[in-house]
C-alpha cells in the first residue's frame, strides 16, 4: 500500500537528567536537526503540531513553540496550520496520524511534530503537585446509555496508584501475577541495555524489580518512568514534496473515560482501547498482525485520559502503541 504521507526527517535534543534548559530549547535543538537531515528550511514548513510541556505550562502551547522556532510568523501566503495535541502518552503518535491527515488532505505539504520536556529540571515537589493535579476525575461519569459509572479515588502518588488500580483488576479477574507483572521492567530493561540513549544501561533481574522501594500496591521504583528531559521532532511531508523511504501506511486511535473505574468490570471495558485501536491500524494499513516481527507499546505517565494509538511504518514495519496510566501492563 502507498501512503502520500512519508517521513523526510527526525531527529532529537540533548537528552539526559536535570540539563538546564527549557522544554522550547530542546524542541528547538530537535527541530533544527530534523530540518537539516530532510534538507529543508523553517519556512518551507506550513504544519506545526506539538503536545503541552508539564516543565513549561503556557497556553496555546504549540502556538508559542512556532513562534520561538522561527515557523511563525510565516511569510506564506498559505499560513501554517498550528495545533497542540493533549492525548496524553499518545499524543506524539496521535500527532502524526494528524499529520499524515494534512497531508492526504491537501491542506499542509510538510508538517513538523515535536514533543518536548524538562521534567527532571523541575524540583521534587513541583513536579509531584503538576503530575497529580494533571488527573481530575470528573465527578459524574456515565456511559453512553446514561449508566453512572463509580469512579476510583486513587491515593498520591496518583499516577502510580492508577498502574496499580489496573494491575489488582487484572490479578484479581485473569490471574496476573506479581512477578508477571515485574517481568515487564527486566524485559525493557533489557531492551534498553542496547540503546545508546538509554539512561538506565544496565538490565534488571527479577529480584531488583521485586525488592526495590515500594511507590504504590504492586508497583516499585523500577517500574515507573525515571524523569528525564528532552525532545524529538519528525518532519512529515507529500511524496510529491519530497521523496523519503518512510512511509506512513496506517493508524488507528481509540479512547476511554477520563480516571478509572471503581469496579473491575468497568475498569476493564474501558481501558480495552488498545485493542480496538490495534483493529482500526491493521485495517487502516491493509494488513495484518503476522507481517510485524516488531511491537512496541508505551505506557504514558502524564496522562489524565485513555488514549490507545496504533501506528503502521513502511520498511522498519513497526506498530507503537501508546496508552495512558489507565492501562494496565500485562
Amino acid at each position: 500500500m502507498q501512503s502520500k504521507a512519508r517521513i523526510a526527517g527526525w531527529s532529537y535534543s540533548s537528552l539526559g537528567t536535570k540539563l538546564g534548559q527549557t522544554p522550547s530549547t530542546l524542541v528547538k535543538q530537535a527541530l533544527a536537526s530534523a530540518l537539516h537531515r530532510a534538507g529543508m528550511q523553517h519556512k518551507q514548513l506550513d504544519g506545526f503540531l506539538s503536545c503541552p510541556s508539564l516543565a513549561d505550562q503556557r497556553f496555546m502551547w504549540a502556538h508559542h513553540l512556532a513562534s520561538e522556532c522561527g515557523v511563525l510568523p510565516s511569510s506564506s501566503h498559505r499560513g501554517v496550520h498550528v495545533a497542540t495535541i493533549d492525548n496524553g502518552g499518545a499524543s506524539p503518535v496521535s500527532m502524526l496520524l494528524q499529520a499524515r491527515a494534512l497531508i492526504e488532505s491537501r491542506q499542509c505539504s510538510a508538517v513538523a511534530v515535536v514533543a518536548g520536556d524538562a521534567v527532571s529540571s523541575l524540583p521534587p515537589t513541583q513536579f509531584l503537585e503538576r503530575a497529580n493535579g494533571s488527573m481530575h476525575t470528573p465527578s459524574d461519569v456515565r456511559d453512553t446509555n446514561g449508566h453512572a459509572v463509580e469512579m476510583a479515588d486513587l491515593a498520591e502518588p496518583i499516577i502510580p496508584h492508577g498502574y496499580a488500580h489496573c494491575a489488582r483488576a487484572h490479578m484479581q479477574v485473569h490471574g496476573l501475577t506479581r512477578e508477571q507483572l515485574a517481568m515487564v521492567a527486566v524485559l525493557m530493561s533489557a531492551q534498553a541495555s542496547y540503546h545508546p540513549f538509554a539512561l538506565q544501561r544496565t538490565p534488571y533481574d527479577l529480584n531488583d524489580v521485586l525488592s526495590a522501594p515500594p511507590v504504590a500496591p504492586y508497583t516499585g521504583l523500577y517500574e515507573c518512568a525515571r524523569k528525564s528531559d528532552g525532545a524529538a521532532a519528525l518532519i512529515v511531508t507529500s511524496a510529491s514534496f519530497s521523496f523519503a523511504p518512510i512511509q506512513v501506511l496506517g493508524g488507528g486511535e481509540a479512547a476511554g473515560p477520563m480516571g478509572l473505574a471503581k469496579k473491575n468490570s468497568a475498569l476493564l471495558s474501558s481501558i480495552s482501547s488498545a485493542a480496538a485501536a490495534f483493529e482500526i491500524a491493521y485495517k487502516d494499513a491493509g494488513v495484518s498482525e503476522q507481517v510485524f516481527f516488531f511491537v512496541s507499546v508505551s505506557v504514558s505517565v502524564f496522562v489524565s485520559v485513555s488514549v490507545s494509538v496504533s501506528l503502521c511504518l513502511s520498511d522498519c514495519v513497526l506498530i507503537s502503541v501508546s496508552v495512558s496510566v489507565s492501562v494496565s501492563v500485562s
